[in-house]
């Protein structure tokens, strides 16, 4: 304890002891992290991976909570939320957007619409940051890897680097960046007509209304789709017969059959039986092992 008010006094930014998770993820599920802080610079940063690594504690980035699965035990370790000013700051000139990666990506599209630029659009209604969105190469039709131009990023030492596009590797919902903490990210985009990409955003936020479950917390897609079938993860999980199915607080969306809603007071528990009873499902009826698209959080 003595450690930990030594690094409260250092930093400018906020450092909370048991902090619930359930208030930052979009699950709204999840215990204390025994750790949890708001670096309000890049020397913040550096000194609280120094500290975790000192302590041998483990650390996470989160960014809007969008795609995690946190235990109800918590995480015991130092949970890092990028959502300073420092971290949020959104620039554009020319065709160029940069962004922080705390930035919400509501934000960035919404930007990027006024400035008549087009790329990001694939991204309107993905409730998450710029930083998870790259390191989960987040996206709808398209996929926000295709925009990046360059990264800055802290590697686990603290030391700050610059990728460029030939450094960065994407494939569906993954990127070769998650051993770094994502810092600032710069895209590159194309000019477009500002009235046609709002009416395009307008478009698909209302499609993911008419498809996805709004009305309960969820983290999105489970399972990722699996690669090279014609048949979507939903398609599969619906063909199972399990829309709908409840355990606990949790249920299959009688909406989206990927998605999994907390449906009343649901714990993590609850959330991972549902999971573990559609891939045993899809694994026995179509001889798929589906793979989670959701991180977890702690044991």
């Amino acid at each position: 304890m003595e450690s930990f008010q030594t690094l409260k006094k250092s930093l400018k930014g906020k450092l909370i002891f048991g902090e619930p998770l359930s208030r930052h993820t979009t699950f709204c599920i999840g215990g204390p992290a025994k750790i949890w802080a708001e670096p309000s610079s890049e020397d913040d940063l550096r000194k609280l991976i120094t500290f975790a690594k000192r302590l041998g504690l483990k650390f996470v980035v989160l960014g809007a909570g969008s795609n995690i699965l946190a235990s109800d035990k918590g995480f015991e370790g130092l949970i890092l939320m990028m959502s300073s000013p420092q971290f949020s700051n959104l620039e554009i000139k020319k065709n160029q957007l940069k962004a922080g990666a705390g930035a919400k990506l509501a934000r960035c599209v919404y930007s990027a619409c006024k400035h008549s630029l087009s790329g990001m659009e694939g991204l309107f209604g993905i409730p998450g940051t710029v930083g998870g969105a790259i390191i989960m190469n987040s996206g709808y039709k398209t996929s926000i890897g295709k925009i990046v131009k360059r990264l800055r990023v802290m590697d686990r030492n603290g030391k700050i680097l610059t990728l460029k596009s030939k450094d960065l590797k994407f494939v569906y919902r993954k990127s070769n960046v998650c051993r770094y903490i994502i810092l600032e990210a710069e895209f590159a985009l194309k000019l477009g007509n500002e009235k046609d990409l709002r009416k395009e955003c307008v478009r698909l936020r209302q499609l993911r209304k008419d498809t996805q479950p709004w009305d309960k917390p969820s983290a999105g897609c489970v399972f990722r789709n699996p690669k090279g079938r014609c048949e979507s993860a939903s398609s599969l999980i619906e063909k199972c017969g399990l829309k709908g199915r409840v355990f606990g607080g949790a249920k299959i969306s009688n909406v989206h059959s990927n998605f999994i809603i907390n449906n009343k007071s649901a714990s993590s528990k609850d959330v991972a039986s549902l999971m573990k009873l559609v891939k045993n499902s899809v694994m026995k009826k179509f001889n798929i092992a589906l793979k989670s698209e959701i991180i977890k959080i702690g044991s």
